[in-house]
């Protein structure tokens, strides 16, 4: 658990992010699974990072 609070507020930090929203994207980037989320910021972070972006249908 410490290893990835480190991830997290590193990402966190970079990403000028919530250590909260930088906590999901980490989680996405470990386990190479897609982001959902409608939050722009988060989204441009993703995006940057590498992680695809769930599409949602609505």
């Amino acid at each position: 658990m410490e290893v990835m609070l480190g991830e997290i507020l590193e990402l966190a930090r970079k990403e000028r992010l919530s250590s909260y929203d930088a906590s999901y994207l980490a989680l996405a980037m470990r386990h190479g699974l897609p982001l959902a989320t409608k939050d722009k910021e988060l989204r441009k972070s993703a995006k940057r990072c590498g992680v695809e972006i769930f599409a949602s249908r609505h």
